[in-house]
């Protein structure tokens, strides 16, 4: 029982690892994509 508590402890430490780095990386894209129409309109503008 205790390799097995061990090896449910990884897997879920492991998801939610990989769950926050593609969080993170939406939100980059996210604020770059705004930031990039943001610089287009003002561009527009001048």
């Amino acid at each position: 029982m205790y390799g097995i508590i061990e090896s449910l402890n990884l897997g879920t430490s492991s998801g939610i690892v990989l769950y926050e780095i593609a969080k993170q990386r939406r939100e980059f894209q996210f604020n770059l994509k705004k930031k990039i129409a943001t610089n287009k309109v003002s561009k527009e503008a001048s």
